[in-house]
């Protein structure tokens, strides 16, 4: 559900947890995944995290991967294929790469 909260100029949108780049994530286990890290973060690193946003920016940032229907983008901007052209096989992340999507959407 998209909420819309405004004050002082500023406008927050919240996320479309009906969009197909959502349920994309949530298919992958992405959305667990950022869970999982959040529940790792020392309280130093908690407070760095909801300084920059917290779990909405990094969500915005992780869906802005998918295209409008719900398929990952490449490098290219191009759904179903890596950089190197082959076909990308669902349901092939590691924790690893997740991780580290997660810590370069920190840093968008």
């Amino acid at each position: 559900m998209a909420m819309n909260i405004s004050g002082l100029g500023n406008t927050y949108n919240g996320i479309n947890t009906n969009s197909k780049q959502y349920k994309a994530l949530k298919e992958k286990g992405w959305l667990s995944g950022i869970m999982q890290n959040e529940a790792m973060m020392s309280p130093e690193e908690r407070i760095i995290y909801e300084t920059f946003g917290g779990r909405d920016t990094i969500i915005k940032n992780l869906m802005k991967q998918f295209d409008s229907d719900g398929d990952l983008l490449n490098a290219n901007g191009v759904a179903g294929m890596d950089v190197t052209g082959t076909r990308v096989r669902r349901g092939s992340n590691s924790r690893v790469y997740l991780r580290n999507i997660v810590k370069r959407c920190l840093i968008m």
